[in-house]
Order: C-alpha cells, then sequence, then structure tokens
C-alpha cells in the first residue's frame, strides 16, 4: 500500500470504530439526551434532594391531562363527559380516566381521621380554645343539637364530636380546592356553569412523538363526540399539549426551513462546481465529526444533554469550510498538480485555522460549568475529526479533472477588484467613525432576556385553557415550591407547620390564595399531642365543658378521645381521597426527609415574598424552576462573553507569531461583524439571550479562518480564497441565518445573529486583505 493510500484507509478504520459503537449506543437504547438543565451547573449546585423533588413534580404533571365539560345544567355536562369517556374507552392501553367516586372517598380515608379526631385541629379552633369559656362550648354545642347551629356537612355524629372540632377540620380541608365529588365524579361548580371534571392519565411516554400522534387526535375527537351531545364547552390542559404543539411547529419548519436551505447549497454547490462531488464530500466530513463526537462525549459522560448537541453541531458546522477551502483551491489549481501535493501545499493554512478554533475552545474547559466543558469537547473532537476527513479523504477522491474549465465563477471573482481595503486613508477612518455611532446608539438601546418564557412561544388557546382549568380548579403552581427537609418525617412535618403559619399571613393579606402541604392533612405528633392536651384540658378535664353537657344530655363519653396513637404518613397517603398528596412527600433520600409545599396563586408580583421565606438553614428551600433555568442561562451568558473576549485575546497572540503586525487584519473582521451585528440587534429592538452569544462563537470561528485563508494567499492569487469565502458564508447563512425565520424565539435569535453577523464578515473580511507591498511582511 502506498504512502499516500495509508492515512485513507486508517481514517477509515477510525470511523467505523466509531461509526460502530453509535450504532451500539443507539440499537441498546443507552443514548438517551440529558434535558434536566440543573446537570449543567456546576458540581457544588448539584443537589441530589431538590433533583428528586423536580423530577417528582413534573413526573406528576407530564403524564396527565385534565379535561373539563361544563354546561349550564349538570345533567348536560354528565351526559358529555360520558361521551367523552367512551371514546378514549376505545383505546384503554394508551389512556385512563380516573373517575373518582364520593363513596369510596368516605369509606376509604374518612373512617382513619375520625379515629383521630380529638387530635387534629385547626388554627382557628386553637384559637378559639384559648380565648372560649367552657359555657361558651356547651351553649355552641346544645345549639348545634336543636339546630340552631349547624353546618351543611356534618362528616362525623354530634354525639362523636360535640364540639364540632373535627367537622370544622375536614371542612378546612375541603377548602383547599374548590373540586368536589359528585355522583361518582369530580365536579366544579363556579358562576353558575357545572363543570365535570376528568383527570386522565396517559400511560405511555408522553414526550414520544408517536404517543403524541396517537393522543392529540383521540383526545379532538372525544371532545368533538361530547360537544355533539349537548350544549357544552370543552378546556382541556396537560404538558402533552403543548410537546405536541411544539413538536409540530418544529416538524413544519424543518420541512420548510429545512429542505429549503438543502435545496439552497445543493444548487448552490451545483452551479459552482456542476457536480455533486462536493456536496458528498462536505456532508461526509460533516457527518464523521458529528459521529466522533457523539463517540467521544457518550464514552465520557456517559450521557449527553441536549443543548451540548444543538450548540455543538452548530459548532461543527465550521468544519464546511476546511472542505470548501480544498475543493475551491483544488479547482484553481494547475492541472499538473496532483492533489496530494496540493493538500500538503494548503496544510499551514488549513492547520492553523484548526489550531485558533481548538484552542480557543479549550477555554471553555476552564469554566465552572460541566456543561459548556461538555460543549468544547463535542465541538473540539468534531473539528478534528471533521478536519482529518478532509486532509485523509478529499485527496483521495478528487484530482486535477474531478471539474471543469468553465465553472461560471468568473462574474464573482471580478467583484474582488471592486472591493475596498482599509487602510491609513480618510475612507477607512469616516468607515470607523460610522460603525462606532452606530454601535454606540444600538448598544444604548440593546437589552437583555434571560427569562426562559421569552424564548418559548406557547400556543395562546392552549394557555388560555390551562389558565381558566387552573382558576377554576384552583391549582398551585408545579414548578414553583417549596422544598422542605429534615432528620426524619416528624422534624419535617414540624418544619412544614411553621411554613404554614407564614404562608397563613401571606393568605390573610391576600398576596397568595393558599397553599398545599402533606402536614395540612397529617400534622407531626408533637401538633397532634399538643392538640389532644389543648382538647383535654379546656373542654375534657374533670369538671368541665364536657361533662356540663353530659349532665344535660346524657352524652357519653367517646372511648376514642384517650386513643394513644398517632397519624403517620405511612397510614394516610395511600388512601383513596387524599393520594394527590402523595408527589408532595419525597420520604427518605440519602440521609435526610423531605417534602413539597406548593403554592396557590404566583405571580411576578408577589414571587419576591415568597422568595423572602426561604431559610435553608432550617431546611425550607424556595424553587422557582423557570427561574433557575433563567438563571443557567444568564451565567452561561456572561461566561461564554467573557470567553468570546478572551478568546479574541489568545487568538490575536496565536496568530502574532505567524502574522506579526498582520494578525489584526485576521481577528478585525469577526470582531467588527460582531459589533455590527450587536448595533442592528439594538437598533432593531431586539433584546439580547444566550442563543444570540452562541450565535456570535460561529461568527467568531467563521471569521477567523476566512481571515487567515485570506493572508495566506498572496494578493494576486485571491480567486480560490474568494470563493471558498462566498460559498461558505452562503452555505453558512442557508444552514443557520434562515432559523431567523423560525417561530420559536430561540432559533429565530440564533438564526437572526448569524445571518447578520455572517453577512458582515463576508463584506469586511476583503477588506483587511494583505496589499501586494504587504506580502511577505511579518
Amino acid at each position: 500500500m502506498s504512502k499516500k493510500r495509508l492515512p485513507v484507509f486508517l481514517w477509515l478504520i477510525c470511523i467505523c470504530l466509531v461509526a460502530a459503537y453509535n450504532i451500539f449506543l443507539f440499537a441498546s437504547g443507552k443514548f438517551k439526551p440529558d434535558t434536566d438543565i440543573v446537570t449543567l451547573l456546576p458540581a457544588e449546585h448539584f443537589d441530589p434532594v431538590r433533583q428528586d423533588a423536580l423530577k417528582k413534580m413534573v413526573d406528576s404533571s407530564e403524564q396527565q391531562v385534565v379535561v373539563l365539560i361544563g354546561s349550564e345544567k349538570w345533567e348536560e355536562a354528565v351526559k358529555a363527559a360520558d361521551a367523552y369517556g367512551k371514546r378514549l374507552a376505545e383505546q384503554p392501553e394508551l389512556l385512563k380516566v380516573s373517575v373518582s367516586d364520593a363513596d369510596l372517598i368516605e369509606n376509604g380515608w374518612l373512617p382513619v381521621f375520625s379515629k383521630y379526631r380529638n387530635q387534629l385541629l385547626t388554627s382557628e379552633s386553637r384559637k378559639a380554645l384559648q380565648e372560649k369559656t367552657a359555657n361558651s362550648w356547651v351553649e355552641d354545642s346544645m345549639q348545634r343539637v336543636y339546630g340552631m347551629i349547624g353546618s351543611s356537612i356534618q362528616f362525623v355524629p354530634w354525639q362523636k364530636d360535640p364540639f364540632n372540632l373535627f367537622n370544622d377540620w375536614i371542612g378546612m380541608r375541603l377548602q383547599e380546592t374548590p373540586v368536589r365529588p359528585r355522583e361518582g365524579r369530580l365536579s366544579v361548580e363556579h358562576d353558575g356553569r357545572y363543570y365535570a371534571v376528568l383527570p386522565i392519565n396517559i400511560l405511555k411516554p408522553a414526550f414520544s412523538s408517536d404517543v403524541q400522534n396517537d393522543v392529540i387526535p383521540l383526545l379532538e375527537t372525544a371532545g368533538a363526540d361530547a360537544q355533539k351531545t349537548a350544549d357544552v364547552n370543552v378546556l382541556t390542559a396537560g404538558v402533552i399539549l403543548h410537546a405536541a404543539k411544539a413538536t409540530a411547529q418544529a416538524k413544519k419548519e424543518i420541512s420548510i426551513i429545512g429542505t429549503g436551505s438543502l435545496i439552497g447549497i445543493v444548487l448552490l454547490i451545483w452551479l459552482t462546481f456542476r457536480t455533486l462531488r462536493p456536496i458528498v464530500l462536505v456532508a461526509v466530513s460533516l457527518a464523521t465529526g458529528v459521529a466522533a463526537a457523539l463517540a467521544i462525549c457518550s464514552s465520557c459522560y456517559g450521557q449527553i444533554h441536549v443543548l451540548t448537541l444543538v450548540f455543538g453541531a452548530s459548532i461543527i458546522g465550521l468544519a464546511q469550510d476546511y472542505g470548501i477551502y480544498y475543493l475551491c483551491n483544488r479547482a484553481h489549481a494547475n492541472a499538473d498538480m496532483d492533489s496530494w501535493t496540493l493538500m500538503r501545499k494548503l496544510l499551514p493554512s488549513m492547520g492553523l485555522t484548526l489550531l485558533t478554533t481548538v484552542t480557543a475552545y479549550l477555554g471553555l474547559m476552564l469554566t465552572p460549568f460541566p456543561g459548556l466543558q461538555q460543549m468544547a469537547i463535542f465541538a473540539i473532537t468534531g473539528l478534528i475529526a471533521a478536519w482529518l476527513t478532509v486532509v485523509c479523504w478529499f485527496p483521495f477522491f478528487t484530482g486535477p479533472g474531478s471539474f471543469r474549465e468553465k465553472i461560471g465563477w468568473q462574474k464573482y471573482q471580478k467583484l474582488i477588484s471592486l472591493w475596498p481595503t482599509a487602510g491609513k486613508d480618510l475612507k477607512t477612518l469616516i468607515a470607523l467613525i460610522v460603525l462606532l455611532v452606530l454601535a454606540g446608539i444600538g448598544f444604548f438601546r440593546l437589552s437583555v432576556n434571560d427569562d426562559l418564557r421569552s424564548l418559548q412561544n406557547p400556543d395562546p388557546s392552549l394557555v388560555e385553557q390551562q389558565v381558566r382549568i387552573s382558576e377554576l380548579m384552583d391549582m398551585p403552581s408545579m414548578t414553583q415550591f417549596y422544598l422542605v427537609r429534615g432528620q426524619d418525617d416528624e422534624q419535617v412535618l414540624q418544619r412544614e407547620e411553621k411554613l404554614q403559619e407564614k404562608l397563613s399571613e401571606l393568605t390573610e393579606r391576600k398576596i397568595i390564595r393558599g397553599w398545599q402541604a402533606v402536614s395540612g392533612w397529617i400534622p407531626s405528633i408533637a401538633q397532634q399531642k399538643a392538640d389532644r392536651k389543648l382538647i383535654y384540658e379546656k373542654l375534657y378535664a374533670p369538671g368541665g365543658a364536657f361533662d356540663v353537657l353530659r349532665e344535660a344530655t346524657g352524652i357519653e363519653k367517646d372511648q376514642e378521645n384517650s386513643l394513644d396513637d398517632y397519624l403517620t404518613v405511612e397510614k394516610c397517603l395511600g388512601l383513596p381521597g387524599i393520594q394527590g398528596l402523595k408527589h408532595l412527600w419525597l420520604g427518605r433520600i440519602g440521609d435526610v426527609s423531605a417534602s413539597i409545599v406548593t403554592v396557590k396563586g404566583v405571580s411576578k408580583d408577589n414571587i419576591q415574598q415568597l422568595q423572602q421565606l426561604d431559610s435553608p438553614d432550617n431546611g425550607i428551600l424556595w424553587i422557582d424552576k423557570v427561574g433557575d433555568i433563567s438563571s443557567v442561562f444568564r451565567n452561561y451568558r456572561i461566561y461564554i462573553s467573557g470567553f468570546i473576549i478572551a478568546a479574541y485575546g489568545l487568538i490575536w497572540l496565536l496568530l502574532f507569531f505567524r502574522y506579526r503586525r498582520n494578525a489584526w487584519r485576521i481577528v478585525a473582521p469577526p470582531f467588527i461583524a460582531s459589533l455590527g451585528t450587536l448595533a442592528l440587534l439594538g437598533l432593531t429592538g431586539q433584546t439580547l439571550n444566550l442563543f444570540n452569544i452562541l450565535a456570535f462563537m460561529l461568527i467568531l470561528g467563521v471569521g477567523v479562518d476566512s481571515g487567515i485563508f485570506f493572508n495566506e494567499q498572496p494578493s494576486e492569487n485571491l480567486a480560490a480564497v474568494w470563493l471558498e469565502t462566498g460559498l461558505s458564508a452562503s452555505s453558512t447563512i442557508l444552514s443557520f441565518g434562515l432559523l431567523c425565520l423560525s417561530q420559536t424565539p430561540a432559533l429565530h435569535a440564533f438564526g437572526l445573529t448569524m445571518l447578520i453577523g455572517i453577512t458582515l464578515v463576508w463584506i469586511t473580511v476583503p477588506c483587511f486583505r494583505r496589499t501586494s507591498t504587504q506580502d511577505g511582511q511579518q
């Protein structure tokens, strides 16, 4: 085997091994991108208890759909709900309607709690026991017996609860939600309209596109069936609805934008080279880069974050410059120059572009964020693999006769002669002043927005239905809540009770609507002991209110009053009727116990007051998932911005050893393009976020590559590099710039930045080419 062919086969063996490993990952199901944004945080911020809390809240919501069927007549709502449920019953393996039976609830949990009725008190009852006299309690009880005072529902008879303490406690618990059992189903009544509530469990993964394709049409058909039976309105809410909408939008954009960009790139290269070979070769180089990056990152980290895939894949897009640069030079080279000789001639410039890019991205490894470190490894591995593919394979598959003599780029080449060059003249000074003025105005108007909600584009109708259902059912926030920790279950419940006291104050001041906590139903043993003691001392002590009542009515003392037992989490959380609290109890995690307290009525106006109750030293931590993700995006934006600034200095330093005083000509184009892009974003009222910053990294890479290629060629032989710059800019715009048409704000921001930045790079790079008098100067 010749020395020329040896690299071809050695690299082929490497790629085959990489491909085999990736096939194994996908076939075995081990390739599962990580979607948890918290894993991008530094290790010291990783909290397993916090992670478990977030996972439990997410799991409890993403597999559920809530449907409300409303009518002015309850009978019509029931009839429509039956039609809805009948349609869903056709696919029992996909969906299950959780029907709540009132008798099951009452027989399920009421007898259990009734046993402990003399140790369960509301805060109002505790206050009343402290303040009211024994005669007042006797009078109230007597009036209740004879019907002068009563409540609409008595959960236990008067003989077992003569002072109405337990009935009050149960009534307070039921006030946590307006949802009520009615005729074997759940119901909500609001403004004279009755709603039948259908909680639906999705029995398959909600984020699977196949499941979404099955569930969404079924729900739509069921809704149509319900509306045929009566004049009802159907409200639907669930994570799967938003996921399906986002998936449909992504597929639509991929089919339009992706297909359009692919056609544009193919047509562009065809018009340039009049053959499909360059398209195949560049695609192969990019594919090998992605494959190698996947293999290395998977072996190093086990799981690759989805943000790494998005970022890394776009960075590897820089690798197309290597292939295009070689192909353009191959097309312009003399017919008597073989491809291996040409590659050896181009290696210094291609090696320098790889070195500067890889060295710059190594800076990401120095950050404390594991996500950025993973992105760096992905990008560096992919760039090196793509570069090796170009160096080892492209000469083998191309030769002097690979491209036609007349390939239609002559008119484009003539533009280079019309391009201005930067120098020490008045025009350059005026252009610089104009740029600085525009940049200053743009920077002044530029604002930053890291809020996750600004990067999403939810369907307004789905949001409206979700808000409406949340209001009707008085549902708490599933993404903003308190995490309570303690040494054991008892301490957790006690800390919850202290937190509830503070939340009660906020509720009284109308700052929030309420909360949900396990300790609301299952008080700590300390609280149960204190309440039992208070009840005995104030009502059942010898000569107390109960003795007076017994003499007047003949009532017998309830033997269960002296029951020496306590409610516990283990006894109660599995009972029908309160299973909805199970997702709030985390139980034992490592060496601590933990639970969740959810809050109703969280808004931007009151979130600061809720955060003030955060007390990590006392085991209470406020968690705001949306805020956490926004904070991660903010930190990454700041770190990457700093990295980009440092990268300019590092790249200039590396280039200085080769280009000396002309090194600035290479870093100036991407720098000016970035300034111009920021200015235009500010002038057009755009906000800056992480995805804009990620685009600036690509602008830096493309600009430096083009600058090196331009400055490696003598001024009288710029045809190949000028063509490469145009093809690279055009294909990059078609690949990433067209994302500015996306309806997803994050992709739109990335695409718009790329469109402006790469266009400015293409315009700016030739302005900083060396003139004939500067050739050879160092």
